[in-house]
């Protein structure tokens, strides 16, 4: 598998990017962020690096 994750990003911004590149409004794109965080039980790491 090739993952395209921004090293640089956090694991939420990198949910969120395209979700921004679409122009998703901030409080929906936020909304299913954090549902997909859910989906995936990464909560606990959002805030982190993909390579942490």
């Amino acid at each position: 598998q090739r993952y395209s994750l921004f090293p640089h990003l956090s694991v939420r911004d990198n949910i969120a990017f395209p979700l921004a590149i679409r122009k998703l409004p901030a409080a929906e794109r936020e909304k299913k962020v954090d549902a997909m965080l859910k989906l995936v039980q990464l909560e606990e790491f959002a805030h982190r690096r993909p390579s942490q």
